[in-house]
């Protein structure tokens, strides 16, 4: 084994730095516990989203759809809105989006989400036999910007895409 000799200068310097070291967390230690956790822009994100889905599941009610299930989750995923339209059984995703400079809400649902939902709409239809046998679509309900004008896209992707 080598051995590594330090100059007294090296070790003096050493000990200031790790003395300098251990004042810094202690000043971050107080720091943190003096100090709440700025949650605010994430509830404020969740609070949009879960008022988007209420206008959206409103809507859609309005339109003569039974809603059957909000947020329902599974292993392979979540679905924002499971609704009866007559005959079918409806898998909806709710999108909003503050502002289109990034694409408009119904662009995020790209080819990976929409693979999720298929996913996790196929093991809501075999924990639920009775659903099985129903034809269902997948659609997207869109709220863009600060008139949060509402677009619902029917049949938004098929299952076989």
């Amino acid at each position: 084994m080598k051995e590594i000799i330090f100059s007294r200068q090296d070790a003096k310097t050493a000990k200031v730095f790790l003395g300098e070291l251990c004042a810094f967390a202690r000043e971050i230690t107080a720091f943190m516990d003096k100090t709440e956790p700025d949650n605010s822009c994430f509830m404020d994100t969740l609070t949009r989203g879960k008022d988007a889905e209420d206008r959206a599941c409103h809507y859609l009610q309005a339109q003569g759809l039974q809603l059957l299930q909000r947020n329902y989750r599974s292993k392979r995923g979540e679905i924002d809105l499971i609704l009866q339209d007559k005959d079918s059984l409806v898998f909806v995703e709710v999108r909003y989006r503050n502002h289109p400079r990034f694409g408009s809400a119904a662009e995020s649902v790209d080819r990976r989400k929409q693979s999720r939902l298929i996913a996790c709409a196929q093991y809501f239809m075999q924990t639920h036999p009775d659903t099985c046998q129903q034809p269902c679509r997948f659609d997207v309900i869109s709220i863009t910007g600060s008139t949060a004008a509402i677009e619902w896209i029917a049949n938004a992707f098929a299952a076989s895409e």
